[in-house]
């Protein structure tokens, strides 16, 4: 389940990054979140907290998402976090 998230994060970070037919790098992102808000946006009603949780507990997988470089995709694990642990 953990691997989803950082495929979906991989994905986010390719998309905005994409200087060549920004239009549809641009559509692809949105698409993106909105297929898969219910893991990516802790804003979300229907967010699974789940994923997010087994990222932050394996140390492999933790120590990638906590990097400068996922941070700037809009991934927030503190939100995440604390939305999860408020819901528990």
């Amino acid at each position: 389940m953990l691997y989803i998230v950082l495929a979906l994060v991989d994905l986010q970070y390719h998309c905005h990054n994409f200087q060549h037919l920004k239009m549809v790098s641009r559509a692809m992102l949105q698409d993106l979140n909105r297929r898969f808000q219910h893991i990516l946006q802790p804003s979300s009603d229907n967010f699974n907290p789940l994923p997010a949780a087994a990222c932050l507990l394996d140390p492999t997988v933790a120590a990638v998402m906590l990097t400068d470089d996922v941070k700037d995709t809009g991934w927030r694990f503190g939100l995440v976090v604390t939305r999860w642990l408020r819901s528990t």
